[in-house]
């Protein structure tokens, strides 16, 4: 039925009524649909709410890490800082003890030496080179290197490095007769043969006194 059919007041009524009735129904499915949605936008800003939670858990968790690293990275630089200390202490122990050695008995395999000269460095063009300790004659040099424990691969950049520097960097010295070695506190074999098959002297310490290890000198 429909307000075009309605023909006396009895049937109005009735289309009123079923009309109200309707109404109702709409009424409450569109109550049903808001109370759904309202449930969905709850649950939506509950498990907002948690997702908030745990990046806010996070972010505490991500913030103790990194000063838990923060704290680690200072405990390692301090524990580099006292080994680069010793070890710069050592070096310097070591270098001390070869130049006082050498400034008193500048002899080295019955070679005798006017001067000695302590980290004598020089600059030329791209070139720029220190020198531990040179000991020089009229006619005679020797360049050596010295550490506390020497690696192998020094043996070779003395050969192909610190020689062609110093006669790059002090032309003078071309003509003289120049000898190489390392001195070390502490040597093993395999320094030992390499130091020997290059044509190197090696000087280390006997209780208090200097040692060479391997004469006689070659000269480069």
């Amino acid at each position: 039925m429909n307000a075009n059919q309605v023909t006396n007041e009895q049937e109005f009524w009735a289309f009123m009524a079923k009309l109200s009735e309707e109404r109702a129904r709409q009424d409450q499915a569109l109550k049903a649909q808001f109370a759904e949605t309202d449930a969905q936008i709850k649950a939506l800003a509950e498990q907002s709410n948690r997702t908030d939670a745990q990046l806010a858990k996070t972010d505490a968790q991500l913030a103790k890490t990194d000063a838990q690293l923060a704290r680690t990275d200072v405990k390692l630089e301090k524990i580099a800082k006292l080994f680069g200390d010793v070890n710069n202490n050592r070096g310097e122990e070591a270098e001390e003890f070869f130049f006082t050695s050498l400034n008193k008995n500048p002899h080295i395999a019955g070679i005798e030496f006017d001067s000695i000269h302590r980290n004598l460095s020089g600059t030329k063009g791209k070139i720029t080179d220190e020198f531990d300790l040179v000991l020089v004659n009229g006619n005679a040099l020797a360049l050596i290197e010295v550490k506390t424990k020497a690696h192998l691969n020094l043996v070779d950049k003395i050969i192909d490095k610190k020689i062609p520097h110093l006669k790059f960097l002090f032309p003078h010295f071309n003509n003289y007769k120049i000898y190489a070695g390392i001195a070390s506190l502490v040597t093993y074999p395999e320094l030992i043969e390499k130091v020997n098959a290059k044509g190197l002297f090696l000087l280390t310490q006997q209780g208090k006194h200097l040692e060479i290890i391997n004469p006689p000198l070659c000269s480069f």
